[in-house]
């Protein structure tokens, strides 16, 4: 008797344990991309050296989104608002601007710059859509992914003025939608509430001088989830999480200090 007690009690025991354990590795997950980016920061910045000069940049992007932001709908009639299933899909040409620091270190042939960067990247949906919403009165969904990144960038001069480069980034990508369609009616109205995700970006492109620069960089947004925050007179399609893959292909133009 005793023994079947024991057992039932351990076990009782070790379930509990388990599913705390999974709750803290759901949450050391996301907080370990963060984590990395600190740890990276402090490293870049404190590995400066007689020979390395700090070198900030800003940057203007105009962005072809990729990805499921490229992704065509399907449904006929064209909706009046996006709604969970359809959102961050279909976007026009984006904008953004970003900045980036870095510490230059001449190697001989050639100069290596690891770097800490974050950019803001604006999209929105495309014209039939607003033109149609505008019509109605109803708010219109507008994207914003902000990547925080880590990573080196390698130039080499080939003329006095001109010096080709290329550059990797990784890091965490944060995604916001804003609301869409028209709060305190009968009409349909919802606000969302996004995942962040594993982010890159690669880039090639040309120095001109010392002070301007401009490259074409692929970004790698990462898979973001999308669900209802709050919503009203829309489908019910439960706690389902939607996925989105996101992209952006931008040409992107620096100015050096």
């Amino acid at each position: 008797m005793y023994e079947k007690i024991l057992k039932k009690l351990v076990k009782n025991k070790f379930y509990v344990y388990f599913c705390n354990s999974n709750r803290k590795t759901n949450t050391m997950k996301k907080t370990n991309i963060f984590k990395s980016l600190a740890v990276a920061a402090a490293l870049l910045f404190t590995a400066q050296s007689a020979n390395a000069q700090l070198e900030q940049s800003v940057f203007l992007n105009a962005g072809m989104p990729l990805g499921q932001f490229h992704q065509k709908l399907n449904t006929t009639p064209m909706p009046t608002v996006f709604g969970k299933e359809n959102i961050a899909k279909e976007t026009t040409i984006g904008f953004g601007l970003g900045y980036r620091a870095g510490f230059v270190f001449d190697i001989g042939y050639g100069e290596v710059t690891p770097f800490l960067s974050a950019d803001l990247l604006w999209n929105q949906t495309s014209s039939k859509y607003r033109d149609q919403s505008a019509t109605l009165g109803y708010k219109i969904p507008n994207y914003f992914n902000i990547p925080i990144l880590i990573g080196v960038n390698y130039r080499y001069g080939i003329t006095d003025i001109i010096t080709a480069f290329g550059e990797f980034g990784v890091g965490y990508d944060a995604f916001f939608i804003t609301p869409e369609g028209k709060k305190g009616t009968l009409d349909p109205y919802a606000k969302y509430k996004t995942g962040g995700a594993l982010a890159w970006q690669v880039g090639v492109g040309s120095y001109f001088g010392n002070h301007f620069s401009v490259g074409i960089h692929y970004y790698g947004l990462g898979k973001h989830t999308i669900n209802y925050k709050k919503q009203a007179n829309l489908p019910d399609l439960g706690s389902t999480n939607e996925l989105r893959s996101l992209g952006s292909l931008n040409l992107r133009i620096g100015f050096h200090f």
